[in-house]
């Protein structure tokens, strides 16, 4: 006899619906993964329960995040007609993310360019080396470029890959 055992996460985003206006909502998200002779390591030995633990908090994390992207209300959500709603749904889907962290990029994010991993979160950068691209040595008490998401998101978008690096200096990870 096989059994499932499942181990669920659940997670809550806390956030202001951009459409109406309303503060403090909050969404929940519930993932369950199960421990099962199916679910196993890259070795082929099957997961424990808190490797299965960590799975589906993985999991919730993930589905918050594609939420997060374009959050609304559950009254506003309701509110959309069945093409807006699969628009939303595929915007969520789609969103571009930071190679470091996989969260999305929203435009009020302030990023960074790595020279190998293109745009990403300043804070997934701090602490990373600057260096200059032409040499390809360390920069002592060089200072990260920073700027807004909202600057390069559109073309984020048409490129799918990040903005090459200023010409004198880049972050290595």
């Amino acid at each position: 006899m096989v059994t499932f055992k499942g181990f669920p996460a659940v997670v809550t985003a806390r956030f202001e619906c951009p459409k109406c206006g309303k503060k403090n909502r909050t969404r929940k998200f519930r993932a369950e993964c199960t421990v099962n002779p199916l679910n196993k390591n890259e070795d082929g030995s099957i997961k424990s329960p808190a490797e299965v633990l960590r799975q589906s908090q993985v999991r919730a994390v993930e589905e918050m995040d594609k939420f997060l992207v374009k959050p609304l209300c559950t009254t506003c959500e309701r509110g959309l007609t069945y093409a807006e709603r699969n628009g939303l749904f595929e915007e969520r889907r789609n969103a571009i993310r930071c190679p470091i962290c996989a969260g999305p990029f929203k435009p009020e994010d302030t990023c960074a360019s790595d020279i190998t991993e293109g745009t990403c979160h300043a804070a997934c950068l701090e602490g990373s080396p600057v260096v200059d691209l032409d040499t390809g040595e360390e920069i002592p008490g060089g200072m990260l470029d920073t700027y807004p998401y909202s600057e390069i998101m559109d073309q984020e978008a048409a490129l799918a890959g990040g903005p090459a690096p200023s010409s004198t200096t880049g972050a290595v990870a």
